[in-house]
């Protein structure tokens, strides 16, 4: 994914130092991507925050637990119904 640098979104400048040899190596990967330097980071950079991301929202339990979560979510309880719209509704962290 590459970003959309729109005019409308206020940029800023970010630095770093790194070796020779990690530089070579990035410059590699970005020439055979079709890509500059600077467009392999940042694509680099936001798939590995979107994926670190999501993780957080993706979980996985043992089929016990996952009895006892669906039977939560299928047992009537208003309370619930209100906390959980909320949770969907509500603006993504990284949005």
């Amino acid at each position: 994914m590459i970003p959309n640098n729109s005019k409308s979104e206020h940029l800023v400048t970010l630095e770093m130092d790194v070796e020779a040899k990690t530089l070579a190596a990035i410059e590699h990967a970005a020439r055979l991507l079709g890509l500059s330097r600077e467009e392999f980071i940042l694509a680099v950079a936001i798939e590995k925050a979107t994926d670190t991301l999501l993780d957080r929202r993706i979980f996985t339990l043992s089929e016990t637990d996952f009895d006892a979560f669906e039977q939560s979510l299928n047992s009537p309880d208003p309370s619930r119904d209100e906390k959980l719209s909320k949770l969907l509704t509500r603006p993504h962290r990284w949005s």
